[in-house]
């Protein structure tokens, strides 16, 4: 159980390193929010997980992920905006088509950016709910991403849903009467989750 739970919960911090150097490479432009946008919805098509995000220190914010609704969805906060998320429906190409939402979002108070962008190394979030769809509980692999002068540029971070690990522990076969849990050392009051997940030794 170990092993396939390791190998399942290493997909965020790798698709994380896999990003970073994308834009290290020159092959991904973080300030360009259609082609990022588009990138991540790309890998959504591969990669088994809930969402895939970047945010700026200047509130800066562009994402895709599944909200529940049959397909990925786009979200962004461009510049200038002062904090408005723009949701929008895409096609089969990952292109935007409809308009669906515009709500107020601070990525700033988000435990994935937070803790990400104050231990100056990959972390994981604390379970949290997502603020455009609270009814949502995630966490998620982050992962600060600096300049050549050690600048923050902005925080890319992977999240899983509980209802995704939820389902993949259900999937290994554990004997007739196995059960499987998955123990976090804190709670989160926040989001007063009663799921517990330890991630420590995942990166």
């Amino acid at each position: 159980m170990v092993h396939h739970l390791d190998s399942y919960l290493a997909t965020p911090a790798q698709l994380n390193k896999i990003n970073v150097e994308a834009y290290e490479l020159g092959l991904l432009n973080v300030s360009d929010f259609k082609r990022s946008g588009q990138y991540f919805w790309t890998q959504l098509q591969v990669f088994n997980v809930s969402y895939i995000n970047f945010a700026t220190p200047q509130g800066e914010f562009i994402g895709a992920g599944d909200y529940g609704q049959g397909n990925i969805q786009i979200e962004e906060i461009p510049k200038n905006t002062k904090g408005k998320s723009y949701k929008y429906d895409t096609d089969k190409k990952g292109n935007r088509t409809r308009l669906v939402s515009v709500q107020n979002f601070n990525p700033h108070a988000e435990s994935w950016y937070l803790n990400a962008a104050k231990a100056g190394k990959p972390v994981w979030s604390d379970i949290y709910n997502w603020d455009t769809n609270p009814e949502i509980l995630s966490i998620a692999a982050s992962y600060p991403l600096y300049d050549e002068t050690k600048t923050l540029l902005g925080v890319t971070a992977v999240d899983l849903k509980l209802s995704q690990i939820s389902n993949f522990l259900q999937t290994l076969n554990l004997g007739k009467s196995g059960k499987a849990f998955i123990i976090e050392r804190f709670a989160n009051s926040k989001s007063g989750c009663q799921y517990c997940i330890s991630l420590a030794d995942s990166f």
